[in-house]
């Protein structure tokens, strides 16, 4: 007779979640080595935001670009704990919050190359 119970698989295979966290990784160092390598210190105001109707309508200081990076890294590990505490009953929650934060990782990088072009 078969065993009815049903064996619980893990929310990502070991390749799964490296190649995952490794995409969401450079996505974070890109955005964060491109602002430092292409974006150079200065004591004046830079632009931070601009849409195509206004132009530029945010400057800032210098250390204000890194605030980008740095909310994708907040969401990364909030969302990465969510995932996993939340997987254990909702594996459709997970993979929707660890979709989303690649996707966010994907739009910090678009918004720093953004920020240097403004500020080349």
């Amino acid at each position: 007779m078969l065993n009815s119970a049903r064996v619980r698989r893990p929310l990502f295979s070991p390749l799964r979640l490296s190649l995952l966290l490794i995409t969401v990784a450079v996505a974070l160092l890109g955005a964060s080595i491109i602002l430092l390598a292409l974006v150079p210190p200065t004591p004046f105001p830079i632009p931070l935001h601009a849409t195509l109707a206004i132009g530029v309508d945010q400057s800032g200081e210098y250390a204000k670009l890194f605030l980008t990076p740095l909310t994708g890294l907040i969401i990364l590990v909030v969302n990465t704990l969510l995932a996993f505490t939340v997987g254990r009953n909702e594996r459709w929650l997970a993979v929707i919050l660890l979709g989303l934060t690649l996707f966010y990782q994907l739009l910090v990088f678009a918004a720093a190359v953004t920020l240097v072009r403004l500020n080349l």
